[in-house]
């Protein structure tokens, strides 16, 4: 066993544009080297209780003890007394408002939080990013760290104060006792501008447990009461919904009138204007116009018009399927009209009102389309050549409709509806006219229910030509709409219908799977689910009651309309869970949606919500009709499986009758209701139904009133009487309970005045991030706070956090160069691994999952509150119990359950949790204690020769780190490393020789983080296997040379600072964009001469020569063909290059879309850099070179050199990669490489180096980890050092002095107040 030093790194000193300095080998000690910078603890000077350290803005003692510098800020009066800080915006308006920057104490080791104490009524959209150190530690936009103030409305909170609580990121406070803290408001967009003062600012401080004890100057005496929105009298609510019933009339008259006025006239397909759609369901119901069989027929051949008006536009132009109307690329612009005739269906087979033999007669007729073959268009002739019939033409339309929705489909819940269910409606027209293109009831029944979240989504279809050929359908997820591309594939064959399903052995259509076999749309709790909990877009649910109604009554679709009323109820019931009691800004009572921990779209305050949201509200009455149903038809619902949904059911009409009394529904009527009027055709019978009718069915003995309200009602704000209307007692509802969505790691808890709701899996993109975001309510005040959760995960990939700012998801499109960099750039996140799902493959950004950032065991604590939840199942291949531990400041052998409300007993200072059961545990105490550290998430191994190279991602609470080794898989683990304090290590293992096997030698590892309370839970076990060098003569040395990828050959030769490598063979570095499904992976094909180094290191070599396509300098974190890594060398043509490949999926949208450079987009991975306009740099005027990887930022610098003695700057990239990589020189074809070293850097150095520019040049320089302002000295010969700025923000600098004539040095000044020069 070894034990590691306190620090790990050697020194590289560079005088850029002079010599090269201090290049000393690798393998020196690390004990020798200067330690980084440090700072003592600052006493904390604040009251509040749990601070670590607290600044209230506007108290002059206490900003000057914080150093604050505020300028473009001023002060204003506070909400309660005394004074607060508001950003102004700039004389010129830009994205962003003057900032609040101060210092303040953190701890060193634990899990830092920074809240912000903000006021409720401050009406203000503009976000405050959080930076420290100078580095962003919040996104601009939607990530798991968000803008801790994401700007809020003035009904967010009344008369109180709101704390906002944002993690301060690990690698951003680690080693640190104090931080600088930047407050930054910006623009609520990228795009948008600061041109007003921000909202007020009142304190910030810090502390390392996301709860926040009560505190004097929170209290603001704040008392609830009864008021409610000014009512309607029921006259004027009846007189409302008359003219609800007046407006569908008359646009049912009106659309009769348009089409009997100009038979080519349509009526409108275009999403959300739907009046074919509207006109075909008013057939059916009691109050349509169309009253006799005649009045049918006639409404029925309009219908029929509009059909063949559409299906000639389709002819003339089958791209209108993709671009017809608005988003008409979701689903098919067409797919309408199969669904207007699945809804006529049983009037065509009606023989008073039309009658199968006359609508055969109708099919059969000739069809004159006055189109040719074209580009974009299609003769007017049958498939044959012959006369095209009426038949034909509605069956190829149909056709090419079905075809293009199926295989065309988006990847979260509302798109796949919108998407997939155009399939399903084009379907259903094939079978009403007779196609034998139908492929039959269980199939249409399959893309229905996985259209509504029902079935398990399974991705697009594939689908192949007349020649059988699969065809090229790509289409990226963010081309939609007038946006949408299209392959010609798509042109000339789907959209023209003639397409067909690409069938397995089985006979199954094959799919593409980009969550694998098991993910539904909707959990089984009843919510939608993306990657957690969605409440905005989630809440397309609000479709199902027309769903309902659209398919009963329908032959055959009989067990598919159970099951879609099953799913409306069960989501009722579920989103009543989220709704939270709130105020509007005149402190009228109100509910909300719970948008705090919205996935997609977070809010706060969330909208007015009670069954549906204010955006919604027609189909509050449509899930209100579903009980109305229910009562006229209880012998189809009768029996123990229906029971729950009967309570549902009255979930429905309450939720509504709740909205009603709070005078919430009816102030909609203008902007909302009446406007929707063709989407809720019974609206006036369910409201006579909700308001007085009900009581007329037996089974609910008289009352109208439902008897529920939404379970975060707070009672006391409604009157006796009002309590009394709606049928709840004042204490109905329990004063402690709690509701667990288990699929979204969702949980809604409450006890007493305490409301929590909580997502533990928060925008997890990427993998597990292990954080989560929760919004409480104490009565008092609010919190709103990022939290750290725990996850017990298996996983075989990781991902490295990318170093955009803007969003997680997206490569940055505004962000200028130079900007503050991401604090978490590079941050290690697991991939977990169900091995029920397996490996899944998405467009775009491939670890945006369901799965990835899912464990097994997730857990996380607010104060009191222990939540845990076991997502184990037999369908995932995991299942298993797990145990959940309790903290040690948790006493007693029993523990409060709120889910089940019981008493659970605690064994061994833990309690085990079943799979699928989910927990909210109430503890002896708020305050969190001392604990072991936090577990170690992830460890990545990297081989290499008589080494395996370990990087891990620090846990917090860790004062240093045991390194074990097992020899095989469930072996005795020994330790190899204790007490290292980075978060890499280097294990010596025995050198693999050629008498090793031929896959090599294996060893496991597991790595537990360490402090005074003992040892943090292990890591899952990895493995490492170690192979032997490719040729000879390395084997034994800390040199290893590797074939990488496939025809790659060569042996190579290592004597001092010379690498010879011969019989080469290899493609060169492989093309292709990791952002795209089927153009990803691609393998190198290359010769990799290497050592491992961990850290920050520099590589230098000298080339002989143009040879090959790869001559140069690598950084790689795998010898396999598919492998991060950056590259310095010369082409086949002797030109330099800089290489990068991040395995980065993301998206770049740009000015245009990934690889398509004309627009103005670019390939992201792999990617070479540009150098600049008109800029080459060639191998023979520059032999020399070098990359530098700085050790805590991920920025690689390349330089070149004509001497070995003056480097230049040519370029750099911020390439994510692990601690531990593969350094050393590669190459395509037998050469050289002189003079090769592999040099350490030191941490918490800013190190110079020095571009050439127009009028002379610019010095860069990096950030390290805690610097916030730099200072560059320049010296001439043997003079003296002069000063060109003096604490310096940015990372450049202009100087004209000619290239090659000075030195230069930085000194970097960190927040504690202390320096070092590099």
């Amino acid at each position: 066993m070894t034990t590691t030093g306190p620090s790990r790194r050697t020194v590289l000193g560079i005088a850029a544009a002079g010599t090269a300095t201090g290049l000393l080998p690798l393998s020196l000690p690390t004990t020798a080297l200067a330690a980084g910078p440090t700072a003592s603890r600052a006493a904390a000077g604040t009251a509040r209780p749990g601070a670590l350290d607290a600044v209230v803005f506007g108290d002059p003692a206490s900003e000057a003890a914080h150093g604050l510098v505020a300028d473009a800020t001023e002060l204003v009066a506070g909400p309660t007394g005394g004074q607060a800080r508001v950003a102004l915006p700039a004389a010129t308006p830009t994205d962003r408002g003057g900032d609040l920057r101060f210092t303040i104490a953190v701890d060193p080791a634990a899990q830092n939080h920074l809240t912000l104490r903000l006021w409720g009524e401050d009406d203000s959209e503009y976000r405050t990013v959080l930076l420290v150190d100078g580095e962003q530690a919040s996104y601009r936009g939607a990530a798991d760290y968000e803008p801790i103030n994401a700007g809020s409305r003035a009904a967010a909170l009344t008369g109180r104060h709101f704390l906002a609580t944002a993690l301060l990121p690990l690698a951003a406070t680690r080693g640190r006792s104090r931080v600088e803290i930047t407050l930054r408001t910006m623009a609520a967009s990228v795009t948008g501008t600061v041109t007003a003062r921000s909202r007020r600012y009142l304190e910030a401080f810090t502390h390392t447990a996301p709860w926040v004890p009560p505190h004097d100057g929170d209290v603001t005496g704040y008392q609830k009461t009864t008021r409610a929105a000014p009512a309607l009298t029921p006259e004027a609510e009846r007189a409302l919904v008359v003219r609800y019933r007046a407006r569908q009339l008359d646009t049912f008259d009106a659309l009769s009138r348009r089409v009997d006025a100009d038979p080519a006239a349509t009526m409108s397909i275009v999403r959300y204007q739907d009046e074919l759609r509207f006109y075909a369901e008013a057939l059916s119901t009691d109050w349509c116009p169309a009253a006799t069989p005649a009045a049918k027929r006639e409404a029925l051949n309009r219908i029929f018009a509009s059909v063949d008006a559409y299906t000639r536009q389709y002819y003339g132009n089958v791209r209108s399927l993709g671009n017809g109307g608005h988003q008409s690329d979701w689903g098919g612009y067409h797919s309408a009209l199969g669904e207007a005739l699945y809804l006529v269906e049983n009037l065509v087979a009606d023989a008073e009102v039309y009658g199968a033999d006359r609508f055969a007669a109708l099919l059969a007729e000739p069809f004159e389309t006055g189109t040719v073959d074209g580009d974009n268009s299609i003769a007017g002739v049958g498939p044959d050549g012959g006369a095209l019939t009426r038949f034909g033409a509605w069956e190829r339309v149909l056709k090419a409709c079905f075809d293009f929705a199926r295989s065309r489909l988006s990847y979260i819940h509302n798109q796949v509806m919108y998407t997939y269910e155009g399939a399903w409606k084009a379907h259903e027209g094939l079978r009403v006219i007779g196609s034998g293109f139908y492929e039959g009831r269980a199939r249409s029944h399959r893309i229905a229910l996985e259209a509504l979240g029902a079935a398990p989504f399974l991705g697009e279809e594939v689908l192949v030509g007349p020649e059988g050929r699969e065809l090229d359908l790509y289409h990226s997820l963010f081309q939609h709409d007038r946006n949408a591309h299209y392959t010609q594939d798509y042109l000339r064959v789907v959209m023209r219908g003639l397409a067909t399903g690409k069938l397995d052995g089985a006979g199954r259509v094959v799919r593409r799977l980009p969550y694998g076999r098991h993910h539904t749309g909707l959990t089984a709790a009843g919510l939608t689910r993306e990657n957690g909990y969605v409440g905005n877009y989630g809440e397309a649910t609000n479709y199902l009651p027309s769903w309902f109604h659209r398919t009963l009554g329908h032959a055959g679709d009989e067990e598919l309309n159970d099951e879609i009323l099953r799913l409306a109820l069960r989501s009722v019931h579920a989103r009543g869970q989220t709704r939270y009691q709130s105020e509007d800004a005149a402190g009228r009572r109100l509910m909300r949606m719970q948008q705090v921990v919205d996935d997609r779209n977070s809010a706060y305050p969330g909208r007015v919500a009670y069954a549906t949201d204010e955006q919604s509200p027609a189909q509050a009455m449509g899930f209100a009709s579903l009980e109305h149903h229910m009562a006229r038809h209880p012998e189809r619902y009768r029996g123990r499986e229906w029971a729950p949904y009967w309570e549902y059911a009255a979930e429905a009409v309450g939720f509504l009758q709740q909205q009603l009394v709070d005078n919430q529904y009816f102030n909609l009527f203008e902007s909302r209701i009446l406007p929707n009027h063709r989407y809720t055709l019974g609206f006036r019978e369910t409201w006579e139904y909700v308001t007085a009718g009900r009581a007329d069915f037996p089974r609910f003995g008289g009352r109208t009133a439902a008897g529920v309200v939404l379970p975060h009602t707070d009672l006391d704000r409604y009157t006796d009487a009002e309590l009394d209307r709606l049928g709840v007692t004042r204490d109905q509802l329990p004063a402690r309970f709690a509701w667990v969505d288990v699929d979204n790691l969702l949980f809604c808890a409450r006890d007493g005045e305490t409301h929590l709701f909580a997502s533990l899996i928060m925008r997890n993109k990427g993998g597990f991030q292990a954080n989560g975001r929760l919004h409480a309510q104490h009565g008092g005040h609010d919190q709103l706070a990022q939290f750290a959760t725990g996850g017990v995960l298996r996983y075989q990939e990781y991902t490295l956090r990318a170093p955009s700012v803007e969003e997680a998801i997206l490569h940055d499109r505004y962000t200028p160069a130079g900007a503050p960099p991401l604090a978490q750039a590079g941050e290690l996140t697991p991939v977990s691994f169900q091995p029920g799902v397996g490996r899944t493959d998405r467009d775009n950004f491939r670890e945006d999952t369901p799965y990835a950032g899912y464990p097994e065991l997730a857990t996380a604590r607010y104060g009191r509150y222990l939540f845990a939840a076991n997502t184990t199942r037999a369908a995932y291949r995991n299942r298993r119990d797990h145990t959940v531990p309790l903290p040690p400041d948790h006493r007693g052998d029993r523990v409060l359950d709120l889910v089940s409300g019981e008493r659970l007993r605690v064994t061994d200072g833990g309690l085990s949790l079943a799979p699928g059961r989910a927990v909210v545990l109430r503890l002896d105490t708020a305050a969190a204690g001392a604990d072991v550290p936090g577990a170690v998430d992830v460890v990545v191994t990297t081989p290499g020769s008589g080494a395996v190279g370990l990087s891990w991602k620090p846990a917090a609470g860790a004062a240093s780190y045991t390194v074990s080794r097992a020899d095989r898989a469930g072996g005795r683990y020994a330790e190899v490393a204790r007490g290292v304090t980075d978060a890499s290590h280097v294990d010596r293992v025995p050198s693999a020789s050629a008498s090793a096997p031929s896959g090599g030698t294996t060893y496991h590892y597991r790595v537990r983080a360490v402090n005074a309370r003992g040892g943090g839970r292990a890591s899952s076990p990895v493995a490492a296997v170690v192979t032997p060098a490719h040729s000879r003569g390395l084997r034994g040395g800390s040199w290893r040379d590797d074939p990488v990828g496939e025809g790659a050959a060569g042996s190579a030769a290592v004597r001092g600072g010379t690498i010879t490598v011969s019989d080469v063979a290899g493609a060169g570095f492989a093309g292709g964009d990791d952002d795209h499904i089927h153009d990803r992976d691609h393998h190198d094909s290359l010769h990799l001469v290497s050592r491992l180094a961990r850290g920050g290191v520099a590589v230098t070599a000298r080339l002989a020569g143009a040879a090959g396509a790869v001559n140069g300098v690598l950084l790689r974190d795998a010898t396999g063909g598919l492998a991060r890594y950056v590259y310095l060398g010369a082409d086949a043509a002797g030109r330099l290059e800089l290489r990068t490949r991040s395995l980065d999926s993301r998206e770049d949208i740009g000015q245009g879309n990934a690889g398509q450079n004309a627009a103005g987009g670019i390939t992201r991975s792999p990617m070479v850099v540009d150098l600049g306009e008109d800029v080459e740099h060639r191998l023979a005027d520059t032999p020399f070179v070098r990359l530098v990887r700085h050790p805590d930022s991920h920025l690689v610098t390349a330089l070149v050199s004509a001497d070995g003695d003056r480097w230049e700057r040519i370029g750099a990239s911020v390439t994510p990669m692990v601690d531990v990589l593969h350094v050393g020189v590669a190459a395509t074809a037998d050469t050289v490489f002189h003079g090769v070293s592999v040099d350490g850097v030191r941490d918490g150095v800013a190190l110079p180096s020095v571009a050439r520019a127009t009028d002379g040049v610019t010095v860069h320089w990096n950030k390290p980890k805690g610097a916030v302002a730099f200072s560059l000295d320049r010296a001439t010969g043997d003079g003296d050092w002069t000063r060109l700025t003096d604490h310096r923000r940015g990372f450049s600098h202009p100087d004209d002095t000619p290239f090659g004539t000075a030195r230069y040095r930085v000194t970097a000044h960190f927040a504690d107040g202390s320096t070092t020069t590099g």
